[in-house]
């Protein structure tokens, strides 16, 4: 009867997740501004091409109006640009090392209660907790240390690509916008995709209290990606379609 739960429950769940994030990827692929997160890059690359050739603009101007009040006023304005993409990069930068951190940490502490857990599985003999075989214990931990380690990984470079991008779009010279934008992107999926694994391992972390638990955060985490991803809150035309397509 335990192992019988663990096979109707924790295959289900898993491929629920799977499922629902296939789904999604072909959706951002065919239909982006259908999404929340189409709609935030499409806004981001907007914010990023205005940003970067404001920037670049006000270098020109410099060069042929060294001694005017206005190009004083507008070299003004472009620190205070650059002062607005730092400022705009913090939170997105302070989210992916938050995952990273509570990734690694939780790994660690995984590995150190694994022995304590080996040692109290026996205890467990009720149906709700499902098999308590050594290989499923074992199992339980690897794909739990997998999602975490994954977590880690993920965020440690999204961390790394958008400190570049924090860097690129401030420099006005020998930088172009699309290069800006290409870090820029790459770090902020790298850090999307490694909040979600960190979500992910969620349920992979409350098998070891056995499949019930597991299906049933499996379930809730699938309803607050669905909330998250298609409750955009936006009106159809807040959003220029074309320009995704600007760099």
């Amino acid at each position: 009867m335990k192992l019988s739960l663990d096979i109707l429950l924790v295959p289900p769940s898993v491929a629920l997740i799977v499922g629902y994030h296939v789904v999604l990827w072909c959706i951002l692929k065919t239909q982006p501004l259908r999404t929340r997160r189409g709609i935030t890059a499409t806004r981001r690359r907007t914010w990023a091409l205005a940003l970067t050739e404001r920037l670049q603009s006000n270098l020109t101007q410099k060069i042929f109006n060294m001694f005017s009040v206005f190009v004083w006023f507008e070299q003004f304005q472009n620190g205070s640009r650059g002062m607005l993409g730092v400022q705009s990069l913090r939170n997105s930068l302070m989210a992916a090392i938050l995952a990273s951190t509570i990734a690694i940490l939780t790994n660690s502490a995984l590995a150190a209660m694994m022995n304590n857990i080996y040692n109290a599985h026996k205890l467990l003999h009720l149906s709700p907790f499902g098999s308590q075989a050594d290989s499923i214990i074992l199992l339980k931990y690897s794909l739990s240390s997998v999602f975490l380690l994954a977590t880690f990984f993920c965020s440690s470079l999204g961390i790394g690509f958008l400190t570049e991008a924090n860097f690129l779009i401030n420099v006005t010279e020998g930088v172009t916008a699309k290069t800006a934008h290409t870090m820029l992107e790459l770090g902020s999926e790298l850090a999307s995709v490694g909040n979600r694994v960190l979500f992910a391992a969620v349920p992979m972390l409350l098998w070891m209290f056995g499949p019930v638990s597991m299906a049933v955060s499996s379930v809730l985490l699938v309803c607050f990606f669905y909330d998250r991803d298609f409750n955009t809150g936006c009106r159809s035309g807040d959003v220029n379609p074309n320009s995704a397509s600007q760099f």
